[in-house]
């Protein structure tokens, strides 16, 4: 550890890391801790850390190149940090640590520029724990995370946490977030679906590539009022619309109408997932998700399809894809994103993963677990959810491994044309089954909707 770190408890807690934790084995840890000392030494550095808001001199002496005392100081780091996590902190306290907040406020981590790398608090605890993993050194950590320089390259943190509403809304009241899905498109003639040969550089091989986009004027101003009017109604925190329901044109429509048409005060609503689509990157083709905030109109982020979908023939011809006929499959005709975007609110760490990517376990299940995100929102483009499809597999999969949340919006376009042509396992007429959600602690839930502004309604 270097002088210029030593007091500042997130740098001095990724130099411990970093310099030490080779050094720290399960068998050592256990029989520190298994110490009544050790966990009074613990509690003493701790308090002295949120009382002085800095590491003590003292704490820094003993350490050298002392695995004992180096992984003491790094407990009561984990221990002291406590009092400023999002998901805990008492807001009419105030601390010392104040200023360490206000940097993860605005950074979205806790440690300065000057260190490589991230620490950030730990929101999520996955299913697979004991000593048997890899990472249980780093698990044993409860309130902290630390991510390497190589670890934190393909991530990205947008920090929301200025927006203090989710506070009041969510954590204060100890009720779960609140996500309405709502379809948007309920026909599949809405989509203009293009088709173009390219060339396979690995198999040497001509490629079909396609590209699915909304035809102009099919989702107009009007029609987005009464999305939004809808979601207001519903009394929801975060709203998910599907996969290619978006492109320019449409997102700027979406801006205009929550600029022009304010909410109620009280209104629990945040933040709008617009859906997706194919939006200006210069001659990059991305399939790209964008958040809107509800309160300004303010564009939050944005988040690229990490992984292209292959339409095989046979599915082209069930989904009723009549453009798609002639060749044995159609490649997403999409340059595939390489980073992770992380939305940091007190209402959680959330990430939106679209369609396809949800299915990859490398790297996109990887980079989530790194980013340690409580909830995943996923726009799809499918056709009806159901039980034996593979939303409820990957869903399940990714809830166990990174200890998150789930919600997956559908739009109504497929599964109606399957029921205008009577396709063989189309759903019967009526509601459409095109929402779901999983949670760490329950099993999943399927939701239906009559039309396409029909909210459902998750809480996870």
């Amino acid at each position: 550890m270097t002088s210029d770190f030593r007091q500042d408890p997130g740098d001095a807690f990724c130099q411990l890391w970093d310099h030490h934790q080779r050094s720290w084995t399960i068998g050592k840890i256990e029989e520190w801790t298994a110490s009544p000392r050790f966990k009074e030494m613990e509690d003493e550095l701790a308090n002295a850390i949120i009382t002085q808001g800095s590491i003590p001199d003292a704490a820094i002496r003993e350490i050298g190149e002392d695995a004992y005392h180096a992984f003491l100081l790094a407990a009561a780091i984990n221990r002291a940090l406590y009092a400023i996590h999002p998901r805990y902190r008492r807001r009419d306290i105030s601390t010392r640590l104040d200023w360490l907040r206000d940097r993860y406020h605005q950074s979205g981590r806790l440690n300065s520029d000057e260190v490589e790398g991230a620490l950030l608090f730990r929101l999520v605890q996955t299913d697979r724990v004991g000593p048997g993993r890899a990472d249980w050194i780093a698990d044993w950590f409860t309130n902290l995370r630390r991510l390497s320089d190589e670890q934190w390259e393909d991530l990205d943190l947008v920090s929301l946490l200025i927006d203090r509403d989710f506070v009041r809304d969510v954590r204060e009241r100890n009720r779960k977030l609140r996500v309405g899905c709502l379809a948007l498109v309920e026909d599949l003639d809405a989509f203009d679906i293009t088709v173009r040969d390219t060339f396979n550089l690995a198999t040497e091989q001509k490629a079909l590539r396609y590209r699915i986009g909304l035809k102009a004027g099919a989702i107009t101003k009007d029609l987005i009022m009464k999305a939004v009017h809808a979601l207001d109604a519903a009394l929801v925190d975060i709203a998910l619309l599907p996969e290619s329901t978006l492109d320019d044109r449409v997102c700027q429509l979406w801006i205009d109408v929550v600029r022009t048409h304010r909410p109620d005060p009280g209104n629990p609503l945040r933040w709008i997932v617009a859906g997706t689509g194919h939006m200006a990157d210069g001659l990059r083709r991305r399939n790209t998700a964008v958040v809107i905030h509800r309160q300004s109109g303010i564009e939050l982020a944005r988040q690229d399809k990490t992984a292209r979908y292959t339409i095989p023939q046979g599915t082209a011809t069930k989904w009723g894809m009549d453009t798609l006929t002639g060749a044995d499959e159609y490649w997403e005709d999409i340059e595939p994103g390489t980073t992770v975007v992380g939305l940091e609110s007190e209402a959680g760490r959330i990430a939106v993963v679209i369609c396809e990517s949800l299915s990859r376990p490398v790297p996109e299940t990887d980079r989530l677990h790194r980013l340690g995100v409580t909830h995943i929102l996923v726009p799809v483009l499918d056709r009806e959810l159901g039980d034996d499809r593979w939303e409820v597999h990957y869903s399940r999969e990714r809830v166990r491994d990174i200890g998150c949340s789930i919600v997956i919006a559908n739009s109504l376009a497929i599964a109606r044309r399957r029921q205008a042509r009577l396709i063989e396992g189309a759903p019967p007429p009526g509601s459409i089954v095109c929402s779901m959600s999983r949670t760490s602690t329950s099993s999943y839930q399927l939701k239906t909707a009559e039309g396409c502004l029909d909210v459902q309604i998750h809480e996870v």
